[in-house]
């Protein structure tokens, strides 16, 4: 285990006034806990998102995340492509969803069969189950 790996597996770091720790929560809507990590206290908010989003599982149905770079993740259920990664594969883990470069996704929506997102200009791509129109047209 290299020094960098030891130091985080102990999740202790060095500030001004000593030896700190800090506790990443990833959260419901309600408040309650699905995943948490400890690292040490001058480790980067930001980078610890991923990490965090690993740690969920949620296989039905498609669990969607926005960044706070905009950016879409993925994951779950994807019989009907829902996922909007591209592929019908279900996902244990978050992938990104395809959208054109650029897209800066402001918030997203998912029901078991299709999933949309809206971007921050106003454009909204949606993904899934169109057998009945439900996703609009181009």
């Amino acid at each position: 285990m290299s020094s960098t790996d030891a130091r985080a597996a102990q999740a202790i770091g060095r500030s001004r006034g000593g030896l700190t720790t800090k506790i990443h929560t990833l959260a419901d809507g309600r408040g309650r806990s699905l995943a948490t990590r400890i690292t040490p206290g001058q480790a980067a908010d930001t980078q610890q998102l991923i990490p965090l989003l690993d740690q969920v599982r949620v296989p039905d149905p498609a669990s969607l995340a926005v960044t706070s770079t905009g950016t879409a993740l993925a994951w779950g259920y994807n019989n009907s492509g829902q996922l909007g990664d591209g592929t019908n594969t279900n996902r244990l883990a978050p992938v990104s969803v395809a959208l054109p470069l650029g897209a800066d996704v402001a918030a997203m929506v998912a029901s078991r069969i299709h999933s949309a997102a809206l971007t921050s200009a106003g454009t909204v791509f949606a993904g899934g189950d169109n057998s009945a129109g439900q996703l609009g047209s181009e």
